[in-house]
């Protein structure tokens, strides 16, 4: 028995809770990045990758296919590779009546990443 729970050992989250997990990083991370170096994110190369460790990062430079993954990345997505999704969002970025929806609008655009891609690309294994 724990005080509010909090030294009770945690359990391991489903499937579904780490693919919701990442892609509210992938949401931040593109958050951050559109702050701080939007010109990364406008890199014809820039793409999200998922390391094994459910952790995810930008990289923006340029690889030969074959050596695009590192060692403990598991799957990538070009910022580029939907045109059309990636319209939308730079679209709903640019007429977001105020911040909120600009943030709605990345968490949507992370989802798509998560489901359209990475969630086929990876196969769990506990």
């Amino acid at each position: 028995m724990g005080l509010f729970g909090l030294f009770q050992k945690k359990r391991a989250p489903s499937d579904a809770e780490a693919w919701f997990h990442v892609a509210s990083k992938i949401a931040s991370m593109l958050e951050h990045l559109m702050q701080t170096h939007p010109e990364m994110l406008a890199d014809p190369y820039a793409r999200v990758v998922l390391s094994d460790d459910w952790n995810v990062h930008v990289a923006a430079d340029k690889r030969d296919l074959k050596q695009i993954l590192g060692p403990h990345d598991v799957t990538f997505y070009f910022l580029r590779e939907d045109e059309a999704a990636l319209s939308s969002w730079v679209n709903e970025l640019r007429d977001a009546p105020a911040p909120f929806f600009a943030q709605v609008a990345t968490d949507e655009y992370a989802k798509r990443i998560v489901r359209t891609t990475m969630m086929s690309n990876v196969q769990v294994v506990d």
